[in-house]
């Protein structure tokens, strides 16, 4: 079997219901207790990630929302208070690669360009136009007044999952369950400052 080891930091909770029950899915309450006022949307947000996911992976039809993982140990997020950092080897087709930072303008609702080239044309459209604000095309009343930007806009979001990683460093992982058998190691403690392994 194929298999990405990956890590992923979760809250303790994630850790006790993937021990007793073998499985672990991200619901609902999970993401408006950690979101609260900006819950709504990113539920809107993952909703849209994982119909996109659909397409080209399967995906179990119970699973809703991503799982974030870090493909590199080098650049996984440390251990904070109330979470476990899971190191888990996880079959390669239960995985999604995309580029964060192209997820990055998505969540910010912004326009995902192929290129600096590409931003730069984007950004001429919007500054002729006086948009400061390119978000308020997707939601706003500008949409309905440029509905050719707002269109293009929309487009560049399936850049998501076309745009490759600009390297190890821009690789982020993503599944939708957490099995108990991947699971190779959890990290329970928090990091140590004075061996500045600590995230500042």
């Amino acid at each position: 079997m194929e298999a990405y080891t990956v890590w992923t930091r979760q809250d303790r909770r994630a850790l006790d219901t993937l021990l007793r029950d073998g499985v672990y899915l991200v619901k609902e309450p999970y993401i408006r207790e950690k979101n609260d006022s900006l819950s709504e949307f990113y539920l809107e947000l993952y909703r849209w990630f994982t119909r996109e996911c659909r397409k080209t992976m399967e995906i179990p039809e119970m699973c809703e929302f991503p799982i974030w993982l870090s493909m590199h140990e080098e650049y996984r997020l440390r251990n904070t208070e109330h979470t476990v950092v899971l190191k888990l080897q996880i079959p390669r087709e239960k995985v999604r690669v995309v580029s964060e930072y192209a997820w990055g303008y998505r969540v910010n609702r912004m326009y995902v360009p192929e290129s600096p080239e590409d931003e730069q044309s984007f950004n001429r459209e919007l500054a002729r136009f006086g948009i400061g604000n390119e978000a308020e095309l997707e939601k706003g009343p500008l949409g309905n007044y440029y509905p050719l930007l707002r269109r293009k806009l929309l487009d560049s979001y399936g850049r998501v999952f076309s745009l490759p990683p600009r390297g190890p460093y821009d690789e982020l992982g993503v599944c939708f369950e957490l099995r108990k058998e991947w699971l190779l190691e959890i990290e329970e403690e928090l990091p140590d400052p004075e061996k500045g392994n600590i995230e500042k």
